[in-house]
């Protein structure tokens, strides 16, 4: 092994050179520098289409970010390779009520900055997920009512009602450090904490240039154990010709969101490995369903979106099939409801129906528009695998109904903005229920928008309202009988492929290449877990 090590060192001496460390108030910095090569500790570069948008955990629900976040932070629960719950802070818990869990905190844990990891850094850290303005995670932590510290390694978690599945929103959930944050939200602001992580995981922040490196560190302290990667970079690439480059010239040693059309490139490589995995992140087309006046259809009134034989004829129009075999490469499966069937509340009697312009024009002529109507595609160009080129492959489609589409294709950071902020009236956006409950579907994505509840918090294009959902959604929340939730679950499937405010288009199949010498499992919520990751004794 210290030859890889000596090797690893040698490669990448001159990209990792000269780093200042991280100081112990802050828990990083965010200079100029990368971190100091050393021969004798391993190194890794892994890199993704795009960077992290914040280093906050709180601040964003973007998967690419908490794939970052996840080696700085810990949650009280987690899970594992399979989205089995597993104990992370918690080292174990009970729950000695429908509305009441207790949780047994693991002891001897700190903080990079040094502060020791209690139960008022948890009650702290849940009332910023329900209470900061900024927080995009709210709808994990909806039903709890309160937080009631015991003593520094035992807290309970009061729920509004009960929640079978409390633990899995948990696993969401990373811990802050109290007395850090509000010391540097008071002299600094809340902004500070975008920059400055201060979490218990087994990296710690050492610097951090926007579009170009995230440079982490083992941390010596890390409750867990000292990991056998050292040195952790992750460097975005966004181009796909780029990304693969990087790899094959050996500057980076993991890639995410293979570009489908370099599989075959990649598995005839005698120095590198395609690794796939069944993902749980839906491709869906979303349309504002709630607006009279929408800003992506010229002329409106009216908005053809708010009628269900309009959705319903687009769904038809698409031949998603011809979709995963030509745009994707078959690296993708036909979806026909929400969530694969890994996620608890898929409903087998649901399936994808039959490809039908015939019957997608008959729809379109008794909704009004015999004639089809114009109208824009939003979509990232940098945060799916083929983002742009499955829209594009859409507006062609749907040109044979004469639906006329023009796509606005543009980084993930300005479409997420436009879509969050309700600017888009058609768009394709990804989905996953991580944490393998199809709960987040319904509750964040189609329940009405209830600020009050933090229900419907990423309803904001859709505009979406059924009160037969909404009442169905409720429902689920707080059964503890797991056949009837099951059930419930599947109740709100076939309400939302009957109504169809979301089109199903296809499931991902996660695609990484890297170099032979890494030994990996992915995940199915994606997150690149440093700490999961080893070198086998041959030279990547």
């Amino acid at each position: 092994m210290k030859s890889l090590r000596a090797g690893l060192g040698l490669i990448l001496g001159s990209l990792l050179a000269g780093c200042d460390a991280p100081s112990p108030e802050t828990g990083g910095s965010t200079g100029t520098a990368a971190p100091a090569a050393r021969t004798d500790l391993e190194t890794i570069v892994l890199s993704q289409p795009s960077d992290a948008l914040t280093l906050d955990p709180y601040d964003e629900n973007e998967s690419p970010t908490f794939a970052v976040l996840a080696n700085i932070f810990n949650a009280l629960v987690d899970t594992d390779s399979d989205l089995q719950l597993i104990p992370s802070l918690a080292e174990s818990w009970t729950q000695p009520s429908d509305t009441v869990w207790e949780f047994r905190l693991r002891p001897g844990v700190v903080f990079h900055s040094g502060d020791a990891f209690t139960a008022d850094d948890v009650a702290f850290s849940l009332d910023r997920a329900i209470n900061w303005t900024g927080s995009e995670v709210k709808a994990d932590v909806m039903t709890i009512a309160r937080t009631e510290v015991i003593d520094d390694h035992t807290v309970r978690i009061h729920t509004r009602g009960p929640d079978p599945i409390l633990l899995n929103r948990l696993t969401g959930i990373l811990m802050m450090d109290r007395e850090s944050t509000e010391a540097a939200v008071a002299e600094h602001g809340d902004g500070w904490t975008v920059e400055h992580p201060n979490g218990t995981g087994p990296y710690r922040l050492v610097s951090w240039r926007r579009e170009e490196a995230i440079d982490l560190e083992a941390f010596p302290r890390f409750w867990g154990g000292e990991p056998d990667i050292q040195h952790v970079r992750f460097r975005p690439i966004t181009n796909d010709a780029t990304r693969i480059a990087a790899l094959l010239a050996g500057d980076v040693h993991l890639i995410t969101d293979v570009p489908v059309r370099d599989t075959g490139r990649i598995e005839n490589s005698p120095t590198l490995q395609l690794i796939r995995n069944p993902s749980l992140r839906l491709i869906y087309l979303g349309m504002d369903c709630g607006r009279e006046q929408t800003p992506g259809v010229p002329g409106s009134p009216p908005n053809p979106f708010m009628d269900q034989r309009v959705r319903r004829a687009i769904y038809l129009a698409i031949d998603e099939e011809q979709i995963a075999e030509h745009v994707m490469n078959g690296f993708a499966v036909p979806a026909g409801q929400l969530v694969p069937d890994a996620v608890f509340g898929f409903d087998p009697s649901i399936t994808r129906p039959a490809h039908d312009l015939e019957e997608a024009r008959r729809l379109l002529t008794e909704a009004g528009y015999p004639d089809g109507f114009s109208c824009t595609l939003d979509a990232p160009n940098n945060r799916y695998v083929n983002d742009e080129r499955i829209a594009t492959a859409i507006a062609s489609q749907l040109a044979r109904v004469r639906i006329i589409v023009s796509v606005a294709a543009r980084p993930k950071t300005v479409f997420f903005e436009d879509e969050q902020q309700g600017r888009s009236s058609f768009f394709l956006i990804g989905w996953s229920n991580s944490n393998g409950d199809a709960s987040g579907t319904f509750e964040y994505l189609l329940h009405t928008n209830t600020p009050e509840r933090n229900l419907g918090s990423s309803n904001n294009s859709s505009h979406y309202s059924n009160p037969e959902l909404d009442a169905a959604i409720q429902a689920a929340a707080v059964e503890i009988d797991r056949d009837e939730r099951r059930r419930l679950l599947q109740r709100c499937m076939q309400i939302a492929m009957q109504d169809l405010p979301h089109i199903p288009l296809h499931y991902q199949v996660d695609l990484f290449a890297a170099v032979r010498g890494l030994d990996w499992q992915p995940r199915r919520d994606t997150r690149l877990q440093a700490f999961e990751m080893h070198w086998r004794d041959e030279a990547p």
